[in-house]
This record gives structure tokens, sequence and C-alpha cells, in this order.
């Protein structure tokens, strides 16, 4: 249960469809269970990245252990899983324990993609800001 008011606590199959998958901003949800060790590591980090990105991504937390069937129909094997969410679409996800700047990293490459931010924009960030490039996604199986 999330104690943020920042945070969405998905119940269901319905609210998930039309807070995370209807929404008109990029989701990072958080699945996770009471029982998970990682999972509490997690939700301080968790906490503050939604608040410090109120209003341009939404956060929402999904308890494996009350919804299993959405996060069977997700193919959640592991916990903590962070999946990003935008257009409908999974466009990001890590498996375990994430720190903030790797969460950072996934939120800024949302936004990007959300508000259609291109590779030159993005280099001039990195060159003018001095802001560190966003990692690439990692490889599962490689």
């Amino acid at each position: 249960m999330s104690k943020s008011r920042n945070i969405l606590d998905i119940k269901g199959k319905q609210q998930f469809e039309r807070e995370v998958l209807g929404g008109d901003l990029p989701v990072v949800v958080d699945f996770w269970a009471p029982w998970c060790q990682p999972c509490k590591m997690q939700a301080p980090v968790f906490a503050a990245a939604a608040a410090d990105y109120l209003g341009r991504v939404r956060f929402a937390k999904v308890n494996t252990e009350a919804v299993p069937g959405l996060a069977a129909a997700l193919r959640i094997a592991s916990i903590p899983s962070l999946l990003v969410f935008d257009g409908g679409k999974v466009i990001d996800a890590r498996i375990g324990l994430t720190g903030r700047g790797p969460l950072d990293t996934m939120l800024r490459r949302a936004l990007d993609r959300h508000q259609g931010v291109g590779f030159w924009a993005r280099l001039k960030r990195v060159f003018v800001k001095g802001e560190p490039p966003a990692a690439q996604p990692a490889r599962q199986g490689s």
C-alpha cells in the first residue's frame, strides 16, 4: 500500500487500464509484495522520485500478492520490477532494486520520448548543461 498521495495504488485490471494504459503522461509502475525486503528498500527511492517528478510522470504501485493476474499478464517473474509505460506500451523496465540514478535515467528517457525530444536536443543537454547521458536500457538475455 502506498502512503504517498503522489503514488497510485493499483487494485485491479480495470484501474490499471484506466490509470496506466490510458494516461496522458508516462507512468512508472512498481511491482512489489509485502514480504519482499528489496521491495521495502525500493519504496523510499520510488516515493522521492514521485515527489520530484510530480506533474510530469505518474507513479503507481501494484502489490503482486493482491493482484496476481495483472502481474502474470505482464510476465512479472521477479520483484521489485519497475515498468515505464507511455501511450499504453512498456517503453522501459528494470528488474531488481533500482537506485535513484538509474531511476532518474529511466524517467528522463521516458520524458524525452513522451515530449518528442530528439537525439540532437539530448546531445546538447549533455554538452551544454553537463547532464550525464542517459544509459541505454539493459538488454535481457545478453
